[in-house]
Parts: C-alpha cells; sequence; structure tokens
C-alpha cells in the first residue's frame, strides 16, 4: 500500500507514514494501563526487538522540532525522551537529569574556517581539529572563544585562541607559569607574538584607557575566558620578583614574564611614547576616585624599581591577563 497514513497519539501529536510500502506485522491496543496498540512496518523482516520499525531508503523520521526556551518548559520529561532544539540545530536526549546533545563529534577545520565559525555555528563544548596547527579546539562556556589543546597536552590547554576588542583580530595566546605559582597569558593583549627581547616590538599588542577595560565596552572581552585584569597585590608579588640590583629593570621584567617595554600612549589613535623604554600594565584597582588615578606596574631605565603605581586611567597602557 502506498498511501498517507496518519496516526493521532493525542491533539497535539501525529504520526505521518507516506510514500512507504509496509507489511503489518503487529497490531494491539493498550489504554491505560491495558494494551492499547504496538505495530511494525517494514519492508522486509520485522526486528523481534523492536515495538515501532519502519524501513525507507528515501526518507527519515522526523521528531519533534523546538526552540530550546521550549524544551525547558517541558515538565518532567521522560528519561529517553528525544527532540531537535532548533536554536543549536542538534538533536537533544533526556537522560533523566538533563538534557544531552546527541552525536555531538569533532569537525575539521582550517585556522581560517575556525574564526570564520559564529555562534550560529557551534555551542559551548564543540570540539573543532584544527588540520594546519593540528590542535584540537574547545569551545568556551560563554560561546565567545576557543580553548586550545595541543596533541601532547592532558589536562591544561598548552595556548587559547583570543580576539583582541580593538581589531577583532583572532591570536594564539601561550601560558606562562611565574615563580609565584600565578599562571599568565604569555603575551600582551593585541600582541603578535610572546615578546623575543624586551624591545620587541611585534610582542607590544594593543593600548587600553583604564575605563574601557573596567567598566566600558571591553570590560567582559578583554581578556580569554578563565582569565582577567591582575589586581595591584597580583603585580606586587610579581614585581618583588622582578627587582634586582640591576637599574635597567626591562632585562628583569622580560625574563620573568616575558614583559616587553611596549611605552604608553595618550591616546589609542597617537604615536606610543617612549617604547623600548618603559612599559606600563593596567590592574584593576584604582584609588577611590579613579578619576585621580588607577595602579598599574611600571618599570623601565631609570626607575626606582618595579613596582604599582597610579597615573590618570585615560592614558592607555598595556594589558597582561592573569589565570583566575
Amino acid at each position: 500500500m502506498e498511501n498517507l497514513y496518519s496516526f493521532y497519539m493525542n491533539n497535539k501529536t501525529s504520526i505521518y507514514l507516506t510514500n512507504l510500502t509496509f507489511k503489518v506485522y503487529v497490531i494491539k491496543i493498550k489504554l491505560y494501563g491495558f494494551l492499547f496498540f504496538s505495530f511494525a512496518f517494514a519492508f522486509g523482516q520485522r526486528e523481534p526487538t523492536a515495538a515501532f520499525q519502519v524501513d525507507s531508503n528515501t526518507q527519515g523520521i522526523l521528531p519533534p522540532r523546538m526552540t530550546t526556551a521550549e524544551r525547558d518548559a517541558i515538565l518532567n520529561p521522560a528519561q529517553g525522551l528525544m527532540i531537535y532544539d532548533t536554536n543549536t540545530k542538534r538533536l537533544n536526549l533526556y537522560n533523566g537529569t538533563r538534557w544531552n546533545v546527541i552525536g555531538m563529534g569533532v569537525t575539521f577545520k582550517t585556522t581560517s574556517g575556525l574564526i570564520s565559525l559564529t555562534t550560529d555555528d557551534v555551542i559551548p563544548g564543540d570540539v573543532v581539529y584544527n588540520t594546519q596547527s593540528r590542535t584540537l579546539n574547545l569551545r568556551s562556556q560563554d560561546n565567545k572563544g576557543w580553548i586550545v589543546f595541543k596533541p601532547d597536552s592532558s589536562i591544561h590547554p598548552d595556548f587559547i585562541l583570543h580576539k583582541s576588542p580593538l581589531d577583532n583580530v583572532v591570536q594564539e595566546y601561550g601560558l606562562i607559569t611565574s615563580s609565584t605559582g600565578a599562571v599568565w597569558l604569555d603575551r600582551n593583549i593585541g600582541a603578535k607574538r610572546k615578546a623575543a627581547a624586551y624591545d620587541d616590538s611585534s610582542a607590544f599588542g594593543h593600548y587600553f584607557n583604564w575605563y574601557e577595560i573596567t567598566t566600558g565596552p571591553f570590560a567582559s572581552t578583554i581578556c580569554p575566558t578563565g582569565f582577567r585584569l591582575p589586581t595591584k597585590a597580583e603585580w606586587d608579588t610579581e614585581a618583588q620578583k622582578m627587582n634586582s640590583n640591576n637599574i635597567d629593570y626591562r632585562f628583569q621584567a622580560f625574563s620573568h614574564l616575558a614583559l616587553p617595554s611596549s611605552g604608553w600612549r595618550h591616546a589609542s589613535n597617537q604615536a606610543t611614547q617612549q617604547p623600548n623604554i618603559v612599559a606600563y600594565f593596567w590592574t584593576s584597582d584604582s584609588n577611590p576616585n579613579p578619576a585621580t588615578g588607577a595602579y598599574n606596574l611600571t618599570f623601565g631605565v631609570g626607575t626606582n624599581n618595579t613596582r604599582t603605581f597610579t597615573h590618570l586611567p585615560t592614558f592607555h597602557f598595556s594589558v597582561r591577563c592573569i589565570k583566575n
């Protein structure tokens, strides 16, 4: 028989079987604890362990389609309940405690293909293998970036993909573990690479005023997921390790955390002042009145030592992020 079959289960749900040739093997009926019906439609032999069987080589079975909000509104979902989430474009299965994504495998992309993925393409927890760098990329919980694992890493990632809020360019950031035990990004935000020397201009990165990275438009995106601006106390701890009898503190800062002498700017669109001579790195702390000064780490030629100091928050300084 090649007709449209419609089995109405309730006033909202129907099972449609169309353009298929069926053999009806078993028909039984069960209602309110009593056998209402069970059936199997198949081209060939009925599978004895299947309560419901449909065979086709041209069509599939379409599960209920709904948004994430509609899925979450289902009261007391049964263990094993399955739906298609139209927001994430994934099959979901309820395991009795929470909804799990079905069939989430590893996608293969080039570096450019990976960077081009948007929140419409991926969800937190997705894994993409970069065929160029040969790394696994795990989508962050906030769905804004990637955590990158090299093939020989086990638990901790070796580097992280992060997009600078100034130019939206994605860079790979490695990690440095300080002698204090703190874990830092290995380069300034926006830097093209880890500093090869204290005067490596490719490692200077971008410059920000204090307001835009603490309360302004970049406050939530200045650092990768799991990282943040360091406090004054955290920079003070590192500064103690960077001080020595050498009057040129640039070498100490570079040796300790690969900090370049990146200088500073009056504004983001102006020339860099004192490059290769001094450096300033913002903290998350300020005076009680931020307008009178925000704290930063400073070091360079002729400075008394490597220390935290206050400057006007409108100045543009470098940013180095610390792990939470």
